[in-house]
Formats: C-alpha cells, sequence, structure tokens
C-alpha cells in the first residue's frame, strides 16, 4: 500500500479535478479474487495490476520504462511519479480499467494512463494471467477470452475494497479501454458476445490468415494442439466462453485495434447499450479495418470509429527502447509516414473528450437496449447465464 495522505473528503469535485491540474501517480497492485479463478497455467494466482492516479504537481514525475521477464526496457512507458501521495483535490474519482492485447501487459498503456491521471481519473491496468509477458503464455491464457473479462470485474471488485484506493472510486463513473484481444475484452464487459466456434472454424479453413496467428505457448504449437490443451485443463470454462460476460459496472468502452471479427455477428452486439468508440489504424494487418473496426461499427448504432492512416496494429503500443527495436522489431516499426508518439497523441486526445463525456457527473448516457440478463455487479459472486455454444 502507499505509505502516504489519502485524497481530502470534502474537497473539489471530480469533474473540477478533470481539469488537469496533476502530475500522475504510479503503483504496483496485486489484488487477490475472494472466488474460485481458472488461472490458465499462472502459478501466482493473483492478478498483478498497475494502478495509475492523480498525484499533486509537487509529485516528481520520472520517465517509465517496461522491461519484459529477463530484458532489458523494450518499451518507453511514459512519465509518473512511483508511489507517490495521492493528490489532494476530489473525494471521489472516474475509474477507467485497461486490458491488454494477446501476450501484452498493462504497463503497455504507459503513453494513454499517465494522461488520464493527470485529468482526474483513476487508472486500473490488468495484468491477464497466462497471457502477459510478465509469466509464459499458455494456451488457456490465449483461448479462455471470457477469463479475461472475469480478470478485469475481479479487479475492479478489488480495487473497489482496497484501503487506499477504494474510498475514492466513483463507482457509477466507471469506463474501460482495451487494445486488440483487449479490445475483446472490454466488448464483453459491455454484452458483447462471440461465437468461438465460428472463430475457430475460419481460421482452420484460412491457416495462413495474420488474424489466426498465435505466439509460441507452454502448451501448444499449433490451433489444433491449443483447442485440445484448453479443452483437456479447462473444459468447464471452455463450455462458458460464449456466454454474456457482461458488468454492469462498465459504463463507456474504448476499444484500439479491435481483433477476431469472424467471431462476431450483427446479433453479438444486441445487448451492448453503453457508448462505444472505435479506434483502428489503416494499415493495421492482424486486425483490418473492414472486417473488424469497420464492421463492428456497422452492428453498434450509435459508435464513433476513427480509422488512423498510416498506422498499423502495434502503432498503439508504448513507444520502443532502442534495445526494443533491436530485440522486437515487429512490435516497434511504423510505416515511413506514420509517428507513433503523433498517433498516441491523437489518440490520447479523442480517449479524453471520449470520457469527458460519458463519465461526466451523473454517469454515461441512459441506456436505450435492456439487457435482463444476469450480469457481474459487484462484491457478489458471478450469478448463472445462458447456456452457450461449445467448441466442438
Amino acid at each position: 500500500m502507499l505509505c502516504a495522505p489519502l485524497l481530502r473528503a470534502g474537497a473539489a469535485s471530480a469533474d473540477t479535478a478533470r481539469a488537469g491540474s496533476f502530475h500522475a501517480g504510479v503503483h504496483a497492485l496485486d489484488l487477490h479474487p475472494s472466488g474460485s479463478r481458472n488461472w490458465r497455467g499462472a502459478a501466482a494466482g493473483v492478478l498483478h495490476c498497475t494502478v495509475w492516479y492523480p498525484a499533486d504537481v509537487s509529485a516528481s514525475e520520472t520517465p517509465q520504462e517496461f522491461a519484459p521477464a529477463g530484458l532489458p526496457p523494450l518499451f518507453h512507458a511514459g512519465s509518473a511519479a512511483t508511489n507517490a501521495p495521492l493528490a489532494h483535490g476530489a473525494a471521489k474519482l472516474p475509474l477507467v480499467v485497461l486490458s491488454h492485447g494477446l501476450g501484452g501487459s498493462a504497463d503497455q498503456f504507459g503513453w494513454l494512463a499517465p494522461a488520464l491521471a493527470r485529468r482526474g481519473y483513476l487508472v486500473l491496468g490488468v495484468n491477464h494471467p497466462g497471457n502477459n509477458t510478465l509469466e509464459p503464455y499458455t494456451a488457456e491464457g490465449a483461448l479462455l477470452w471470457g477469463e479475461r473479462a472475469l480478470d478485469v470485474s475481479d479487479a475492479i471488485d478489488g480495487l473497489l475494497a482496497d484501503a487506499t484506493f477504494g474510498a475514492h472510486v466513483d463507482a457509477s463513473r466507471i469506463g474501460a479501454v482495451g487494445y486488440s484481444l483487449g479490445s475483446e475484452t472490454v466488448l464483453a464487459l459491455a454484452g458483447a458476445q462471440v461465437d468461438q466456434q465460428r472463430f475457430f472454424d475460419y481460421c482452420l479453413g484460412h491457416r495462413s490468415a495474420a488474424t489466426c496467428g498465435i505466439p509460441a505457448v507452454s502448451n501448444a504449437r499449433t490451433p489444433e494442439d491449443l483447442l485440445a490443451a484448453v479443452r483437456a485443463s479447462s473444459a468447464d470454462a471452455l463450455l462458458h466462453e460464449n456466454e454474456s460476460h457482461r458488468d454492469a459496472r462498465i459504463r463507456a468502452v474504448f476499444a484500439m485495434a479491435p481483433p477476431l471479427g469472424e467471431a462476431y455477428s450483427a446479433d453479438s452486439f444486441a445487448y451492448v447499450n453503453v457508448p462505444v468508440t472505435l479506434v483502428a489504424g489503416a494499415a493495421d494487418t492482424l486486425a483490418p479495418p473492414a472486417s473488424n473496426a469497420e464492421r463492428f461499427a456497422n452492428w453498434l448504432p450509435g459508435a464513433k470509429i476513427a480509422v488512423l492512416q498510416g498506422a498499423g496494429h502495434f502503432t498503439f503500443l508504448d513507444t520502443c527502447t532502442p534495445e526494443g527495436v533491436n530485440f522486437a522489431p515487429q512490435f516497434c516499426q511504423d510505416p515511413p509516414t506514420v509517428n507513433r508518439e503523433t498517433v498516441h497523441t491523437k489518440t490520447t486526445g479523442m480517449v479524453l473528450a471520449f470520457f469527458d463525456r460519458t463519465l461526466r457527473a451523473g454517469g454515461a448516457a441512459t441506456a436505450t437496449v435492456v439487457d435482463t440478463r444476469p450480469v457481474h455487479s459487484g462484491l457478489l459472486s458471478r450469478p448463472a447465464v445462458q447456456a452457450g455454444k461449445a467448441l466442438r
């Protein structure tokens, strides 16, 4: 926990606080879900998270770098004041949760999260077990997409109960940002439902499709190995993949480079009733906008979409260090006409404007579609939901 004074109750309102008069603080936080979970081969049995938060302007921000396990720093992760005191100036703050991409990490939002914190938001980044750069990848981590949504819901529960941050979360104003597979996660939290069998059928028939590639994982080499490993270890979890993972506390969703277009249909978004903005790169070959973000926007009445010319799939990652460029050029090299930091600045502006609009005092816009299905609504255990189609 932070050994520092908390925000003073009764100080300025959260909307006044969002004027941008803060520095960004950052703190590593481990959260322990109270219920039984599928940890997807991860040994720790804990959600490793990063919290960014408003800190007093007297706190000195320093450059942050991200180093995957056993490697030198590969990415610049913005600037923040490590373990600085929470700022004086607001009693309750809106919360934005972050979900990273396949094999990524919360710290790869270092270009975005500090800007939200300086604006007066609490920001909670979750490292998804079995599918992040802090530990070996597993087949379960790659394929059990619904468990990623439960990670975020459990992390919200944990933050609300946390002695340092919990009292300062405005639970009526929670939004979510996802990147790549994390976009599937946050859309699921908003009520979208995938047909995972549909996606696997597509990939088994289009083995060379870039969207079907999987990283090297500890217990699978091919798509068939991936599915067989998960069937053997997590058959019950697999049965629940196509169910609703909606969390009613999520009031707005910003999805970057959303993938898995083949896993969705128009019906997949029937119960999404919160504001959604989609951002994609026109040069994205892993999640081409035409078959992903643009398709979703057509199925989401009222959704906003921006397609950034020249940007690729990995342009939405942190800027690479020289070591990163040498070690992992595939994640670091953008088209010659694209400046990654310029894309970050533009996208950050869109994210801030989106949440300033949707998470204003009183919460997001009133929903126009009523979803009567059970949802994750707080500190209670998850109720049963309608049965989904199991993978064959």
